[in-house]
């Protein structure tokens, strides 16, 4: 691929569209409509003629019930790179230009999401062959986050730094806007498409400029990769003025794949539930809830009937979300649930447990049956449960894949997963049928989905 970065040649981008602006559309264009442009795909001509072509293509996205999307994209996609500068001028003044006696018109999300799309379907090369002289032609906010936006769509993982570069130069002490945005797009649809990305995105994170980090923190969130919590929570050891967004978006992630890492974040912001600041508090109390800290419990219980009503509007949100339970928000209550958990898990669940292992069937369906019914300490729970599906008789593993489900956590899929490759047919449909319930997913068993669920957690 083409790089970013060095010494560039060329006339600016503007005069580089100007170039045959004059010259009208042939007759037979004009006359034929969006079916006579297909012509255009493999033509080496003018920028303008690729330009009007994109244009009248993308008219069509303003009657959207009749409108192919895809058929656009292919279409602005097969005029190759000469499109590929009309197309980041649209990105960047966000509008359709003029063309024939049709006016100019403002770019809608649907026209975006179609520019974006045909510049992914061209790949790399032509779109970053185009962004070296825009780059060198173009210094204003509008051009840079149409660069960003373009470069989400195409830019390899090692491509992030330059992104950064471009959203916030040496010079500038506050990302603008308009940039902030641009820059939230790019790094999230980079993240999605490799894997490698967010490795990429951390080691470069610290050496950035802390002024990227709202941006950064927000796409990572975009992207709903459990990865990005770990990411999110060491940000947040060093820049807790950014607590709030920080903790918003491991909210909307939820739990890492690594259990320790969440330890760690449980540990770290567990003081916010006794401090002074209701807002942090109320953040925490939630974040703490999306990576299912038990913990959290007896504070927020105390907090149940509180001074403060919107807390323990927060607080009565993450029991329930942590518990998996719905007792009313009664004080009392709560408590007595707690307790009575608290005593059987140091009490009875080793019995339990241990029951497992025995020779006889019945006492193994019984145990499991135990064990499913409680809400705390679950993720210790499913470990034990998960055991079980190594039993030699398949109507045991059944009976372990519903007592999974019924405990209701996610820390049960990746066992579910692994399940879904058992040699029985009745034990890959019962923890199909679990993982649908608990993830709300209805793919067939065999869909790649239930493989990308499949991380494995530290235990």
């Amino acid at each position: 691929m083409s790089g970013l970065s060095g010494p560039i040649g060329g006339a600016p981008i503007l005069a580089l569209l100007l170039v045959g602006l004059a010259a009208p559309v042939g007759a037979d264009l004009a006359a034929g409509g969006v079916g006579a442009t297909w012509s255009l795909a493999g033509d080496t001509g003018t920028q303008a003629s690729a330009r009007d072509v994109a244009s009248r293509l993308l008219r069509g996205a303003r009657e959207p019930q009749t409108f192919d999307a895809r058929s656009a994209t292919r279409g602005i996609a097969s005029l190759g790179p000469p499109v590929v500068p009309a197309l980041l001028l649209m990105l960047a003044e966000r509008n359709v230009p003029a063309v024939g006696d049709l006016p100019r018109q403002g770019l809608s999300s649907l026209q975006e999401s179609v520019v974006l799309a045909a510049l992914a379907r061209m790949g790399g090369d032509a779109v970053e062959a185009a962004l070296v002289p825009w780059l060198a032609g173009e210094t204003s906010i509008r051009a840079r986050a149409a660069a960003l936006l373009a470069l989400g769509e195409v830019a390899p993982p090692d491509g992030l730094p330059r992104m950064l570069a471009i959203a916030l130069t040496e010079e500038e002490e506050a990302l603008d806007p308009a940039l902030e945005k641009a820059l939230r797009h790019g790094v999230a649809g980079v993240l999605e498409r490799s894997d490698r990305a967010l490795a990429v995105l951390e080691r470069n994170w610290r050496l950035g400029r802390p002024e990227l980090i709202p941006a950064l923190a927000l796409a990572v969130g975009d992207t709903r990769d459990p990865r990005g919590v770990a990411m999110l929570a060491d940000v947040l050891t060093w820049h807790a003025e950014h607590g709030l967004l920080l903790m918003s978006q491991i909210q909307v992630i939820g739990p890492s794949p690594r259990r320790s890492v969440n330890r760690e974040l449980g540990l770290m912001l567990a003081p916010l539930l006794r401090g002074d600041d209701a807002r942090l508090a109320s953040s925490a109390l939630l974040t703490l809830a999306a990576i299912r800290d038990e913990a959290l419990i007896p504070r927020a219980i105390e907090l149940l009937e509180g001074d403060s009503e919107a807390l323990a509007t927060d607080a009565y949100s993450a029991l329930r979300k942590v518990s998996g339970v719905s007792f009313p928000p009664v004080r009392s209550m709560w408590r007595h649930w707690h307790k009575s958990e608290v005593e059987w898990f140091a009490r009875d669940s080793r019995h339990a447990i241990d029951r497992l292992r025995s020779a006889k069937n019945e006492e193994i369906v019984a145990a499991i049956r135990t064990l499913s019914e409680h809400r705390l300490y679950r993720a210790e729970l499913v470990d034990a449960l998960a055991e079980a599906l190594d039993h030699p008789s398949p109507a045991i593993r059944v009976h372990v894949c519903r007592g999974l489900q019924q405990l209701g956590t996610e820390a049960a899929v990746p066992a579910l997963v692994q399940a879904l490759d058992d040699t029985t047919e009745q034990v890959r449909k019962a923890a199909w049928l679990a993982l649908v319930a608990l993830t709300g997913l209805n793919d067939p068993p065999g869909a790649p989905v239930w493989r990308a669920l499949d991380q494995v957690s530290e235990r």
